[in-house]
């Protein structure tokens, strides 16, 4: 049925904690290193921002696509290991590097046109921004049960 038990929620839930402490832990060394090579190259605040930004955006969304696949599984009731997340996505490696990219140049126009068109409000911004939050999550969440499919399941994706 549609209502997990208790026991496939807490798994899901242990799980989601588990992903977002290892990106956490992954995010340090990714912006340490990168903050290091913008002071390197001596580029201006701004640019070294967006490019630390969108660097380590892109790495941490690769990181999280090829950990996250044990989420579905987890909905699902299916065990699946972190460890077991990243060897059934290593088959896919570079599809995933190319979503990365997408998602991250994605994430990079949401919040560039919203910077743009933001309402001067800040009720109206907090909406934007929610609004923007909620369809990123969206499309990321559709992107791992995919990869769950393709993955795990051996579904193939519509050409």
């Amino acid at each position: 049925g549609l209502r997990p038990g208790a026991g496939t929620f807490l798994t899901y839930m242990g799980r989601a904690v588990a992903v977002a402490f290892l990106q956490t832990l992954a995010a340090i060394p990714v912006y340490l290193i990168l903050t290091q090579v913008d002071l390197a190259l001596g580029l201006p605040p701004d640019a070294a921002f967006t490019f630390a930004g969108m660097v380590g955006t892109a790495l941490m969304i690769w990181f999280a696509l090829r950990i996250s696949i044990i989420l579905p599984a987890a909905a699902v009731g299916a065990p699946l290991t972190i460890h077991g997340s990243w060897t059934a996505s290593a088959r896919l490696q570079w599809e995933i590097v190319g979503l990365a990219l997408l998602l991250t140049g994605l994430n990079f126009a949401f919040y560039t046109v919203a910077e743009v068109v933001l309402p001067a409000s800040r009720l109206a911004g907090s909406v934007v921004g929610t609004v923007i939050f909620l369809c990123e999550a969206l499309i990321f969440v559709s992107v791992l049960t995919t990869l769950y499919g393709v993955l795990i399941e051996r579904r193939s994706v519509g050409q």
